[in-house]
């Protein structure tokens, strides 16, 4: 999602919004075959696999605006400290 999703819809939090997507997706036949669905900020690459797994592991279901208990930049790069990245990277491939 962009950063910028709260200013253009005023008075909507998160919850609200995942909603709202809910609904669209319960309505729609490829959403209600859908097992899962994903709601990212932009600043997370789904392509990325070290940025998703960080996302998932360290998802809510009601994200904090960044500044407000949030990372600006949740990835595993940024959020996670050098010391836990270098453990993680050594175990990663066994």
């Amino acid at each position: 999602m962009p950063p910028d999703w709260r200013d253009a819809l005023p008075g909507i939090d998160s919850a609200e919004f995942t909603h709202r997507i809910a609904e669209i997706l319960n309505t729609s036949r490829s959403g209600r075959m859908a097992a899962q669905t994903f709601v990212l900020d932009d600043d997370i690459d789904p392509s990325n696999d070290d940025d998703l797994l960080c996302a998932l592991a360290t998802s809510t279901t009601r994200c904090p605006a960044p500044g407000h208990g949030r990372l600006a930049h949740a990835s595993f790069a940024r959020a996670c400290p050098a010391e836990i990245r270098r453990r993680v990277l050594a175990r990663w491939d066994g």
